[in-house]
């Protein structure tokens, strides 16, 4: 036993002696949180006709998904009044935050927003703006929901998305993710618009978004706080 026991010991002495040293990490700056830069148009091109530009673009057709989507706010709008969107998707939060100066949304302008999706640092921003409590216990309560049927393509960089809302709404939207900076927003900005005169696509002119047109067509107490401080433009077009 003694021998068996000193035989362990001197093996292990070795197993030792062979493993790598350990390696301190060097400390990292934090990257900066992702912002989504993205622009609207109309849902125009037949879905055969967009999967051959696609390809011969150098791009893939992707999937078809669906989801269903309940947007949330306070009865005084402390969100939505600051541009500030808070979605459930089934299941799953995200909180969209401006990444620049608010432009009025009709028509399908490119808009950058910051997106947060796990739970403690949704609840740590909306904390921020005076929402206390989530998502357990707080004044939240939905002022929209519809499902969505979604087309997903990839030109490069860009996601394209064909999207066809349950309550009777089609659009088409391009989206890049940044890193955040100017520079690079910049940069996504142009990447949508290139990949919009590639792909032949037609502005919105006198419709919105999915959501801005469900406030539109059912929630008339939202748009007209929304367009009295900015956020939504009175007439579409």
């Amino acid at each position: 036993m003694r021998r068996l026991a000193a035989l362990l010991v001197v093996a292990r002495r070795a197993a030792a002696l062979q493993r790598p040293p350990v390696r301190r990490r060097m400390a990292t700056k934090p990257l900066k949180a992702a912002v989504e830069v993205e622009e609207k148009f109309a849902a125009t091109i037949e879905p055969e006709a967009l999967e051959k530009r696609v390809r011969e673009l150098g791009g893939e057709v992707l999937r078809t998904v669906e989801f269903y989507d309940e947007y949330f706010d306070t009865e005084e709008l402390t969100l939505t009044t600051r541009d500030t969107w808070l979605r459930r998707r089934d299941g799953a939060w995200e909180l969209k935050v401006p990444a620049e100066a608010r432009r009025q949304a009709t028509g399908g302008e490119t808009t950058a927003f910051r997106e947060i999706e796990d739970v403690p640092s949704i609840a740590a921003e909306l904390a921020s703006l005076g929402v206390e409590g989530f998502p357990d216990d707080t004044t939240l309560k939905p002022f929209a929901s519809f499902g969505t049927r979604r087309d997903k393509y990839s030109l490069n960089e860009v996601s394209v998305d064909v999207d066809a809302a349950s309550y009777g709404h089609s659009i088409m939207e391009l989206e890049v993710m940044t890193d955040g900076s100017e520079g690079d927003i910049e940069r996504a900005r142009a990447l949508i618009a290139e990949a919009a005169v590639d792909l032949g696509c037609e502005k919105l002119g006198d419709t919105g978004g999915k959501l801005e047109t469900f406030i539109r067509r059912f929630c008339p107490a939202v748009l007209a706080q929304l367009v009295e401080v900015g956020v939504l433009k009175a007439e579409v077009g």
